[in-house]
């Protein structure tokens, strides 16, 4: 039994055996109660279901059904034990039970009695080894054979011998030793031994011991599924014996407890009124009343008498005054197994629905907490397994998103639907540019940038108009051209000048895609992948090839503008000639306007000459303004498709980058760095896959070895 485990949770091992011969070459005899009809076909399998429960291991995950006796040291609960089982327990003033003993009665066909131990739940794995291998096979247990056995034992838990004095490290153990008895004349029934209480320490147990092994009871007795069998000493008053304080405590109602006076032969005369009103209830009262029993006494011990001896000796002592006085069926060992069998049956069989219950909702826990861990990944063919299936998910979704395909989880959220954010921020890209791309406005009206674009601006060079603009970068150009004729660099130098926000906004706008798709693949992965820690590995894998793509992109974006504006103009668009067309016709278009309705209009625009400095730079600002409608719409689409869709929307790109193929890649070393799971992951799997296959087996038995 482990600390903090459920009291009377005992898995029984599958264990291989060895034959240990019988001393005295003495069977022990058949019990000297037989089966009677309160062991029914009912009876006989609600014990068999909860036995194979217990052989499949679920007592580690849920209490089961069990009888547990618990008294005061001296308090006479070996010699009932021994009275109940027709076990010759050790007897020696200094033996001190240092762990829980389960022993268990089942009728067979075959005459059987195995000795195993069954380790705490916090035993280590190899600890478990260990004492799962100590198992013996024994034609007849004798008070010296059991001793040998329970020394075996102290040793394997690391517990001092029985009858040893102090000694340092543990002292008590959680883990439990197993007999089972079986046979054709077997009746079915199971107690379960816990140490005995005390108060006072002595060279064999010291206050901390108390302390230990009242801790040890608890745990069994305050378990709702167990029947507490409360073990008193005649020669004490019940009020005084630490067994009743924990019992009332762990049952208050007393609707589990069953009370025990031993040894009635023992007591001083004129005392037997006293005990005699203890067993009528009247004075510490229980629901299921009290029992008394007398058990051999020391001389008897030493004499060896048999068990039928034992029981023919009790039952002359209670047909004796005062003792005849008390109900036949509260006295004797043949009343008290009788009673306990039937109160046993019917407490298992009040409770089997609720165990069936607890069964099927711990499977349903377990199965959620084995999904929660995710697939299995010990091995690297696991691992890619794992990956693949998750990057296949991904990039089916993403896919989906790319074409504008949005499934149901990007309804709700809206980070998933990628295409619809990147239009939109091209659109708006694209309104930028046009609304504040332009150093000058060929209207003639400044263009100031919002503050949250940040693109560099001369306040002198906002004032100017832009014929102003063109007129001063003319004079600053002049070369050895005639008057009126333009410097081949004039436009060139003044179109570099008129863009100069166009890196500016397009670095906005990048960084902005860029953030947008970070928080699709962080959201679409998280979706993809529910595990923090491997969602982490995988981005963290994933970041670097990310870096490297928007390295990519800028120096795709540095490459558009430095062919926009590094080199020559140059564009075949058809546009160009009708943009340039139509700024000479919006010019004297607005010369008419501007003499319309003189009588003098016509012959006034006639006689309307330019200067040659005049003509050159409205043939100037004719040229810039044709070329840049041109070079905006085609610096626009780049960015667009050679910047956003090929680098981050690409087949290289940050949202395809997650991919099977990338799987596929990876190296055993890189696998087992990313989809590694940590050691308390595959040993928290490990368990809980144990766990749901004994819950799955105590299913099996539950809804059929009995219903």
């Amino acid at each position: 039994m482990t600390s903090g485990s459920t009291p009377g949770s005992f898995p029984l091992p599958s264990l291989p055996s060895i034959t240990v011969a019988s001393p005295k070459d003495e069977e022990i005899p058949p019990p000297a109660v037989a089966a009677d009809k309160l062991e029914s076909e009912e009876l006989v399998k609600l014990l068999d279901v909860i036995d194979k429960l217990r052989v499949f291991g679920v007592s580690e995950d849920i209490s089961l059904p069990q009888l547990v006796v618990v008294g005061d040291q001296s308090s006479g609960k070996s010699s009932l034990l021994e009275a109940l089982t027709n076990i010759q327990f050790p007897v020696a003033s200094t033996l001190c039970t240092r762990f829980a003993t389960q022993i268990s009665f089942r009728r067979t066909l075959d005459e059987k009695i195995t000795v195993s131990l069954i380790p705490s739940k916090d035993s280590t794995d190899e600890r478990k080894k260990d004492l799962r291998s100590f198992s013996d096979t024994v034609d007849a247990l004798t008070s010296d054979k059991f001793m040998e056995i329970m020394s075996k034992a102290a040793t394997l838990m690391g517990l001092p011998k029985p009858g040893e004095g102090y000694k340092s490290g543990e002292r008590f153990s959680d883990d439990v030793l197993k007999i089972e008895l079986c046979g054709p004349n077997r009746s079915h029934f199971s107690v379960v031994d816990v140490p005995g209480l005390f108060q006072s320490a002595t060279i064999h147990q010291t206050e901390r011991d108390a302390e230990v092994v009242e801790n040890l009871a608890k745990r069994y007795i305050q378990d709702s599924r167990t029947i507490i069998l409360a073990v008193a000493s005649s020669l004490n008053e019940t009020a005084n014996q630490k067994v009743f304080r924990l019992a009332k405590e762990a049952d208050p109602k007393g609707a589990r407890t069953v009370g025990v006076l031993t040894k009635p032969d023992a007591i001083q005369s004129g005392d037997e009124g006293r005990v005699i009103d203890t067993a009528q209830n009247k004075i510490t009262i229980l629901n299921h009343g009290w029992f008394v029993v007398r058990n051999r006494s020391t001389e008897e011990v030493q004499k060896g008498i048999s068990f039928a001896e034992r029981q023919a000796n009790e039952s002359r002592f209670f047909m004796k005054d005062p003792w005849r006085i008390l109900d036949s069926d509260r006295v004797g060992i043949p009343a008290l197994e009788k009673f306990l069998r039937k109160l046993l049956f019917d407490h298992i069989r009040k409770e089997f629905p609720n165990l069936v219950q607890e069964i099927n909702t711990l499977m349903e826990r377990c199965y959620k907490d084995i999904e929660a861990l995710g697939p299995r990944r010990e091995s690297s063919d696991e691992q890619r397994r794992m990956l693949i299936e998750i990057a296949t998910e991904f990039q089916s979704s993403a896919k989906n998103s790319l074409m504008g395909f949005y499934e149901m989880d990007c309804l709700t959220q809206k980070s998933l639907r990628v295409r619809m954010h990147i239009q939109n921020l091209n659109e708006e890209f694209s309104d930028k540019v046009w609304k504040y791309g332009h150093t000058k406005s060929f209207k003639g009206k400044p263009s100031t940038a919002p503050e949250s674009e940040n693109v560099p601006t001369d306040p002198e060079e906002e004032a100017l108009s832009i014929y102003d603009w063109i007129k001063n970068a003319y004079r600053q150009s002049r070369g050895a051209e005639l008057p009126g004729m333009v410097n081949p660099g004039v436009v060139q130098l003044l179109f570099k000048m008129q863009t100069t926000k166009w890196e500016k906004l397009a670095v906005n706008h990048i960084a902005r895609v860029k953030e947008r798709v970070e928080e699709f693949n962080i959201d679409l992965l998280r979706q993809k992948c529910p595990d923090d820690a491997l969602r982490q590995k995988i981005w963290m894998r994933l970041r670097p090839m990310f870096v490297a793509v928007y390295k990519r992109a800028d120096d795709e974006l540095h490459s558009i503008l430095e062919d926009e504006r590094g080199g020559i103009l140059l564009t075949y668009n058809h546009y160009y000639a009708a943009n340039l067309d139509h700024s000479r016709q919006q010019r004297i278009l607005s010369l008419t306007e501007k003499f319309a309705g003189t009588s003098e209009n016509i012959s006034a625009i006639k006689k309307k000459h330019s200067s040659n400095e005049e003509q050159a730079v409205n043939e100037i600002h004719d040229v810039l303004q044709a070329f840049y409608k041109v070079a905006r719409k085609r610096f626009v689409d780049c960015v667009a498709l050679q910047v956003i869709e090929r680098h981050f929307l690409g087949p290289s790109g940050p949202i395809r980058s997650f991919s099977p193929s990338f799987v596929g890649s990876l190296s055993r070393e890189e696998l087992r760095a990313i989809a590694g799971e940590e050691r308390t992951i595959v040993e928290k799997r490990k368990s809980l896959m144990l766990k749901l296959e004994r819950l799955q087996g105590a299913q099996e038995i539950a809804n059929t070895g009995y219903w």
